[in-house]
């Protein structure tokens, strides 16, 4: 027979009838159809209305005639079927969308991939690093290739998806696995439960922890007392307007350019400009009120430039990202489920962080609504000759489009410091690269150091120009890395011990970036600057 691309969902071991599998909203006017007497399984499948584009509107302006003519419809079909007593879910054009979302298996389509794909001829790898936001990476290679090709970080980036070449070629020319599987197959439909019952005990298996062990850094909770526990401190929070913890993220990855901006659920018709938990959480009405059930029935809806039309994409649940403690250990709500983080990791990163040098540069409190730039201002003026303000002094390194700001505050004893308010924790990791991209690119680059002595002969007194330069090797000289320190001063309200105060994937992309610094010989120290309340 000719070969099909087909997606397999495997759905959660609750799914107990074809019932269950379906968004019941969703499936409100589809077709259903049963399979023949050998298969156990059946088919919905659903039609559109044919409609104008959004931009019909738009061109008809412009044009000396109208586009009536010009329609677009979508087909959804999902077919369910019973293999080995577990329910599978194959879908066709939009018939992802028939599917409640809530109850496929988290990674199946990916354990299925990991242990079937040569490792050695991988094509694409999307990952997600959840520090303090979350950030989604599609890498792709030209041609299949080995797994280091990519750059993969193991200790901070979350494995989403894979695709590459199976070892076995009588099974699919080529697997795409995520939480669904995609594959391209000759099977006859005819054998479709034995196939499914053959995934199933593909993903069972283990093999896959050979190259790709690192994706169990985080274990999905399965037990429900855990679960509802974990929900009833995140509701808490949530309802005491605590976001210290949790913040909004888009599941997927999704492009900002054709993107207008969101609505929430229960909100009412409030349009948000982007997913702000906290105004989010300002402008619900009945927050008192609030329940897991309705941050899981809230949608969050997307308008597309492209149409103009609010589309839902995620449940609400879905786009809170948090973290929680539960009898020593550590949690992370991701993608609406919650995940415990691997215990020895936790340590590693904490061990790390607490033998980071102590700062020797010692930095005044902030003033409560100070912004950073007055900040620094006056931590320069305090310390007087010794420090230089060089915030928003931004340099070309050669070669680049873009500009480098090569620190906040500069000292004479070589202490490097960037300064960053933590309001929203998305700074964070802006704040950890800038670090690190920064002293490389001094490291690097002699013609940037070069305008960086320019800079600081225009700002530095004539008196202390000199010293100044001392610090700063022209080009053609070598720097020294055990001369330098790069300090990363958060500005915070929290006053946790240790470094508990900052959100444990923050603190993992931290223990990275110090170890990148370690390796030019350049050492790091991390500095809580803290808030007084007077009012600016």
């Amino acid at each position: 027979m000719a070969t099909q691309r087909l997606t397999f969902y495997l759905l959660d071991k609750e799914v107990k009838s074809f019932k269950d599998a379906v968004d019941g909203e969703k499936i409100e006017g589809a077709s259903k159809i049963d399979l023949h007497q050998e298969i156990n399984g059946v088919f919905y499948y659903k039609t559109s209305k044919e409609n104008s584009p959004q931009w019909v509107q738009f061109v008809e302006l412009l044009t000396t005639e109208r586009l009536g003519d010009i329609k677009t419809a979508s087909a959804s079909g999902l077919l369910l079927i019973e293999a080995d007593r577990r329910y599978f879910a194959i879908t066709f054009g939009h018939g992802r969308s028939l599917l409640d979302l809530s109850k496929i298996e988290y990674q199946f389509g990916l354990r299925v991939a990991l242990n079937s794909i040569d490792h050695k001829k991988m094509r694409t790898l999307d990952t997600k690093i959840y520090d303090s936001m979350v950030i989604s990476t599609k890498v792709q290679s030209s041609r299949n290739t080995e797994l280091e090709t990519f750059g993969i970080n193991s200790a901070t980036d979350i494995l989403g998806s894979v695709t590459g070449q199976p070892k076995d070629s009588s099974f699919a020319k080529k697997l795409t696995g995520s939480d669904s599987l995609t594959l391209t197959t000759d099977h006859k439909i005819d054998n479709l439960p034995l196939f499914c019952t053959k995934l199933l005990e593909i993903y069972k298996n283990d093999s896959y922890r050979e190259n790709f062990s690192w994706i169990d850094h985080l274990s999905i909770v399965k037990k429900s007392s855990e679960v509802d526990q974990l929900n009833e401190y995140l509701l808490e929070q949530l309802k005491d307007k605590d976001i210290s913890r949790t913040h909004l993220s888009f599941p997927d990855a999704v492009d900002w350019e054709d993107i207008d901006d969101f609505k929430i659920g229960g909100t009412k018709n409030k349009i948000y400009d982007e997913l702000d938990l906290k105004a989010y959480l300002d402008s619900l009405d009945d927050i008192a009120e609030l329940t897991i059930k309705k941050l899981k029935q809230y949608s969050v809806s997307v308008r597309f430039a492209r149409t103009q039309k609010f589309d839902k994409r995620w449940n609400l649940f879905r786009c809170i990202v948090s973290e929680q403690r539960l009898n020593n250990m550590l949690y992370a709500l991701i993608d609406g489920r919650w995940f415990r983080i691997d215990k020895d990791l936790v340590e590693q990163v904490d061990t790390y962080l607490h033998r980071l040098p102590k700062a020797t540069v010692n930095l005044i409190a902030a003033h409560k609504g100070e912004k950073e730039k007055d900040y620094n201002n006056r931590v320069a003026q305090a310390c007087g000759e010794h420090m230089l303000n060089l915030d928003q002094q931004n340099i070309s390194p050669s070669g680049a489009s873009s500009v480098i700001e090569f620190c906040d505050l500069l000292c004479t004893d070589g202490n490097i410091i960037h300064v960053k308010r933590k309001t929203r924790s998305a700074t964070l990791s802006h704040l950890f690269a800038q670090g690190y991209v920064s002293v490389s690119t001094f490291f690097k680059d002699g013609s940037f150091r070069d305008r960086l002595r320019t800079k600081i002969s225009e700002i530095a007194s004539e008196d202390t120009r000199e010293e100044w330069l001392t610090i700063i090797p022209p080009s053609g000289q070598p720097v020294h890395g055990d001369r330098y320190t790069i300090n990363y001063a958060i500005v915070t309200e929290k006053t946790t011990k240790g470094t508990d105060w900052l959100p444990f994937f923050s603190k993992l992309n931290l223990m990275q970036h110090c170890e990148n610094l370690a390796a030019m010989g350049v050492k790091a120290s991390l500095i809580r600057v803290p808030i007084e309340s007077i009012a600016i």
